[in-house]
């Protein structure tokens, strides 16, 4: 196949992330596209121009179901509407934290180092990119699909009838004293010395334990929890969800959370400039050499990679301090841990085929163990 044999880009295509919006009389364009990995990034592994073809960025897309492609930038990496269908607020606020990081980049290209004065804001910025990706979007929504579904699988199992049956007994005894609480002191005492009140009072929780049966709420919890988890992939919840823990992510400072910011920093370099960069943005290694996503890593991750071009690639630890990761594992975790594409500056038919053998194969939030630990904890919870 040659290099450029499926690289396209029409003027159409490069109008039609635009869209007018009225505004006080005046129309202004406002994106119906929005990066999910930002141009500044792409950039940095940018192609060769493919001949006779407009546009001034491009980019070799490695997709795990199409045939690699060379496509302008400004179409790549990004989804309709995907921070929202109000405006562009939370790409333009990414935009100015990305418009800080020219001078990080610089000075990492052209020392192979990360200055110390940028530590910091290298550990936000690793958190942001890996936060507001696809992958990570999707990858919730799989996760929240596969608990819900599993806890519906469950709900007529023994475990969730013991869960049903404590909750329901806590919530009659919570009725009863709510209905008691309306009576005074005084009147409470003579009510805890009258044996035949206290009868009463035991029938009636005895009553409502005997109508309410764990069995049949069950069946009713089960039928609400499919209709949730047909929902996940139907509606907006997550992606709303997604949006407003950016936004709010942003409004608070934008900062790492200290359980993933690195204690030290390095620059592991590839004479072989074969780097690619995932669309997950960020992955972990822990202490068995697993691989994970920044955002997914278990809480004994030591090594997180963000690749920056295809020589370079930042490496932020946790106790430890040289990168142990080959080159060549930094290209096998950037692929495995990619929702469902890869970025790279020229074209290779061994990419192309890991292409569709490898994207998505590491990475996942929640493992099917981790689903079913979680569930089985809920519904054993006393």
């Amino acid at each position: 196949m040659s290099r450029w044999a499926t690289c396209v880009t029409s003027p159409m295509a490069r109008d039609s992330t635009k869209s007018c919006k009225k505004n006080g009389g005046f129309m202004t364009k406002q994106k119906d596209n929005n990066h999910f990995i930002s141009e500044f990034q792409l950039r940095h592994f940018r192609s060769a121009p493919p001949p006779r073809k407009p546009g001034r960025y491009f980019v070799w897309v490695y997709d795990q179901k199409q045939e690699p492609d060379c496509t302008n930038i400004k179409k790549v990496a990004s989804s309709h509407q995907f921070y929202g269908k109000d405006d562009d607020r939370l790409e333009e606020a990414f935009a100015v934290t990305e418009s800080k990081n020219g001078a990080m980049y610089a000075a990492i290209i052209s020392g192979s180092k990360l200055p110390v004065k940028f530590e910091h804001e290298m550990g936000n910025l690793f958190w942001l990119l890996a936060f507001r990706t696809r992958a990570m979007r999707e990858r919730m929504r799989g996760g929240i699909y596969t608990a819900v579904n599993l806890m519906a699988d469950t709900a007529l199992g023994a475990d969730a009838a013991g869960y049903l049956a404590r909750n329901i007994a806590q919530a009659v005894d919570e009725k009863i004293a709510e209905a008691l609480s309306q009576y005074t002191p005084e009147q409470m005492e003579i009510i805890a010395g009258d044996l035949e009140a206290q009868k009463k009072i035991t029938d009636i929780k005895s009553y409502l334990l005997a109508n309410i049966s764990p069995g049949q709420t069950g069946l009713i919890m089960q039928m609400m929890l499919r209709a949730l988890a047909a929902s996940v992939h139907k509606t907006d919840s997550v992606d709303n969800s997604h949006n407003k823990s950016l936004q709010s992510f942003l409004d608070s400072g934008g900062v790492c959370p200290e359980r993933r910011r690195p204690e030290s920093w390095a620059v592991v370099q590839n004479p072989d400039k074969n780097f690619v960069l995932g669309d997950a943005g960020v992955f972990c290694i822990n202490r068995e050499r697993k691989i994970s996503t920044f955002v997914g890593a278990s809480d004994d991750w030591q090594e997180a990679y963000l690749p920056i071009n295809p020589s370079l690639a930042v490496v932020g630890m946790r106790g430890i301090a040289v990168p142990t990761m080959t080159a060549e594992e930094i290209v096998t975790a950037s692929i495995s841990t990619a929702g469902r594409q890869f970025y790279a500056d020229d074209f290779s038919a061994a990419l192309a085929d890991r292409a569709l053998k490898d994207i998505n194969t590491a990475g996942e939030l929640f493992g099917d163990a981790d689903v079913a630990g979680i569930i089985t904890s809920v519904w054993q919870e006393k």
